[in-house]
C-alpha cells in the first residue's frame, strides 16, 4: 500500500473513487529535485559555468538514474518477468 499525501479531487470519474492521488514519495523526489535543481543552478554562476549547461546535465542525470533504476529491478527480480 502506498503512503498518500493527499488526492487531487479531478476526473472522480476516470480515478475513482476520490481522484488523483498523490504519493509523499513522489511528492518530496520532485521537492528534492526542483530545490537542488535551483540550488545547482545558483552555484554555477560563481564558476563561470552557464547555467543552461548545468539545466541539461541535471535533465541527462535524471532521465539515467530513472532508467538505470528500471533496469536493476528488472535484473534483480528478473525471475517474475515471463520468458519471450
Amino acid at each position: 500500500m502506498q503512503q498518500v499525501l493527499f488526492t487531487i479531487p479531478i476526473l472522480q470519474s476516470w480515478f475513482p473513487p476520490d481522484g488523483v492521488a498523490l504519493p509523499g514519495f513522489g511528492a518530496m523526489l520532485f521537492v528534492a529535485f526542483v530545490v537542488c535543481t535551483l540550488w545547482g543552478t545558483a552555484r554555477t554562476k560563481p564558476i563561470g559555468m552557464p547555467p543552461a549547461k548545468f539545466q541539461d546535465l541535471v535533465i541527462w542525470l535524471f532521465l539515467s538514474g530513472i532508467i538505470g533504476a528500471r533496469v536493476l529491478y528488472m535484473i534483480q527480480y528478473a525471475n517474475q518477468f515471463p520468458d519471450q
